[in-house]
């Protein structure tokens, strides 16, 4: 695995019509992103100036999903701080980038890059908020996520993982304080007989300082 210096840029995306059923094959490469500017107040929630996090974002755009970041756009109010992603470390504030950095090269030796199939979206509680989320959710390459999660969090971060929330592995497209309306946009995205194929073959280092998110550096798997 090696790692290079890389910026978040973020296309948003015009309406598309949603066509089903699908089968599409993702990859988290070849991925342009530049900066996303934050919505004021939007991260008031994480108590924080500045934070570290490990990500990877799957190219929904160059492989045929562009719906999904218009859906985002039209039912997630956090669409506007960074694109669709799967999450593996969440906010850290108070570690140093370069010692970040370093032990997530060293808790990731030995991983390879995986595939993953998503045919389904479900329901979730954010017990830290209001919130209710609708996340899509792998079936293949669900325990391949869990390990590596579990991996990161098994050396100095291991004082920041939550374990009064579970860890589920998903790519956020929706949420609401109605857990109602979470539930009919559930039924409506597993109407359409989803099946998104695709690849984790990178981890985004990512960054959150003077109101934006920037990728810090990328970890080839």
């Amino acid at each position: 695995m090696d790692i290079y210096s890389h910026s978040l840029r973020c296309n948003w995306w015009s309406p598309v019509p949603i066509h089903h059923p699908f089968s599409i094959h993702l990859t988290s490469s070849s991925i342009g992103f530049n900066f996303i500017l934050l919505i004021p107040g939007k991260m008031a929630h994480l108590n924080m100036d500045d934070f570290l996090a490990v990500v990877s974002y799957p190219d929904f755009n160059r492989t045929g999903y562009p719906w999904i970041e218009e859906y985002r756009r039209q039912h997630d109010d956090f669409h506007g701080l960074i694109a669709a992603h799967f999450s593996f470390v969440f906010p850290v504030s108070d570690m140093e980038a370069a010692d970040f950095l370093e032990e997530i090269k060293t808790r990731t030796k030995g991983f390879k890059k995986f595939d993953y199939r998503i045919r389904c979206a479900i329901r979730n509680n954010d017990l830290t908020s209001d919130y209710w989320h609708v996340l899509l959710v792998p079936d293949e390459g669900f325990s391949e996520v869990v390990k590596l999660h579990s991996a990161l969090y098994s050396g100095r971060l291991r004082k920041y993982e939550r374990l009064d929330l579970d860890f589920i592995p998903h790519v956020g497209i929706a949420n609401s304080t109605d857990p109602e309306a979470c539930k009919r946009m559930v039924d409506e995205v597993n109407a359409m007989d989803i099946n998104i194929r695709g690849t984790i073959d990178r981890l985004d280092i990512i960054q959150y300082k003077d109101r934006k998110i920037s990728t810090i550096s990328v970890l080839n798997l």
